[in-house]
């Protein structure tokens, strides 16, 4: 599957629309080997069940990914995107492959 090299227009008017382009914005500014790379195709929000058992785990829900490639996964760190300093969406897709 190929992408655009941007998102359509209509992208920009909406939340959602905004919320893309914002972490593939801080992705390719956090990492510079990301160079004008689009969003991963598999976006996952942060949100886990550590935030009710207070736990620290890196995958309480068991997600379970099955995708060989690159860019593939995106951590996107909903919890703290209200705060620029501690927002940090990643790429990191080791704690969520299927073992």
């Amino acid at each position: 599957m190929q992408m655009a090299d941007s998102f359509p227009a209509a992208t920009y008017p909406h939340h959602i629309g905004k919320l893309l382009v914002g972490i593939e914005q801080k992705l390719n500014a956090q990492d510079a080997s990301r160079k004008n790379k689009r969003i991963p195709f598999i976006l996952y929000d942060g949100i886990s069940t550590n935030i009710i058992t207070k736990g620290t785990q890196s995958n309480p829900d068991s997600i379970c990914i099955i995708q060989p490639g690159d860019n593939i996964f995106v951590n996107g760190d909903m919890l703290n995107i209200a705060d620029q300093r501690k927002w940090k969406p990643n790429t990191v897709i080791t704690p969520f492959e299927c073992r």
